[in-house]
């Protein structure tokens, strides 16, 4: 798989499920499906998980719409 795809599709689904403010048990269930369902390696996810908690929503929007 597309690293790149890959990381722009998990940047999309986190505007989605965290767009109340809230990602509870559900949504982060959904995540890691994605996750299995595309094999994002465990790099690619640390890679994500550190941008989403330092970037702004319109950066994370604007990164996910570039990768895709």
């Amino acid at each position: 798989m597309n690293k790149n795809y890959q990381l722009g599709l998990l940047y999309l689904v986190h505007l989605l499920v965290s767009a109340d403010g809230v990602i509870d048990e559900k949504e982060m269930r959904a995540l890691q499906k994605i996750r299995d369902t595309e094999r994002v390696s465990d790099d690619a996810f640390w890679a994500f998980e550190k941008m989403v908690k330092e970037r702004k929503e319109r950066d994370i929007y604007q990164s996910g719409i570039d990768l895709i």
